[in-house]
């Protein structure tokens, strides 16, 4: 299966100003206000410049990631100075990365037809991906793409599903407890409910140490997932933690073991 190399507009544009040979990249080398831009690389007589764009691609006057774009008004070959008009939001610091546009290459207009480059090749080159391993409660706003993603192109959410609950983790386990667990109950750090189980694991805990509870009886042959909210404050590997599904008291003999994967600690 052939893997996509994600690449970043910035650099996407970079190779297209390369192929155009209309494109300088380099840094700033000292800071006066927020109409120069010093670089004591830049070679070229007076006024050479004139006419070219900056896009500056680092520091502040590029916010999360979008530069913002001034066209050079006049170039001082002595203290290699591009003024640029209008002025940056901020003053051009000092080591700050930017790239210098030929004028008759407006890089404003670069990254539309990268826009719509991109929009012309969704869903002819990509195949379609469904991921269902992210939930909502109620509460978190920010999530993170899950890594096998190349690009997005739509989010949709199921908003009907056929399910039915196992247990509410919402009280202690009264069943079986073993004596390197401390089952508590948490009501600040909690998902769903008024409340979560919290388990303090104590250092002598071993391999097989368990803690059981009780059900109703549940007919849970027609579904393939078990999904629920699991937070640890160390990380864990894949099977360090496991649920195991029986119908015998105690959890005699699991008829199912389902190893969790693994936890990025306080996540």
């Amino acid at each position: 299966m052939p893997v996509v190399q994600g690449r970043t507009r910035e650099q996407i544009r970079v190779s297209v100003g390369y192929n155009l040979q209309a494109l300088y990249v380099s840094s700033t080398t000292s800071t006066v206000d927020r109409t120069s831009v010093i670089d004591t690389t830049l070679r070229g007589g007076d006024d050479a410049h004139n006419g070219k764009w900056v896009v500056q691609t680092s520091g502040t006057n590029a916010p999360l990631g979008v530069p913002e774009i001034r066209q050079v008004s006049d170039y001082t070959q002595s203290s290699t100075d591009m003024t640029v008009a209008p002025s940056f939001t901020n003053s051009v610091a000092s080591g700050v990365t930017y790239e210098l546009w030929n004028e008759q290459y407006n890089p404003a207009r670069i990254n539309d037809f990268i826009d719509q480059a991109v929009i012309e090749v969704t869903g002819r080159v990509y195949d379609p991906e469904t991921d269902v391993s992210l939930h909502t409660d109620g509460t978190s706003t920010t999530f993170s793409i899950p890594s096998q993603f190349a690009m997005l192109n739509k989010i949709e959410q199921r908003k009907t599903v056929t399910s039915t609950r196992i247990h509410e983790c919402g009280v202690t386990f009264d069943e079986r407890t073993d004596s390197d667990f401390t089952q508590a109950l948490d009501t600040q750090d909690k998902r769903q409910g008024s409340q979560s189980l919290k388990l303090t694991i104590a250092s002598g805990a071993s391999a097989g140490d368990f803690i059981t509870d009780s059900i109703t009886s549940k007919d849970i042959s027609k579904y393939d997932y078990i999904e629920m909210w699991v937070k640890s404050t160390v990380a864990t590997s894949a099977g360090n933690l496991k649920l195991l599904l029986d119908d015998s008291a105690s959890c005699a003999s699991p008829i199912e073991t389902l190893s969790l994967p693994a936890l990025t600690a306080d996540t």
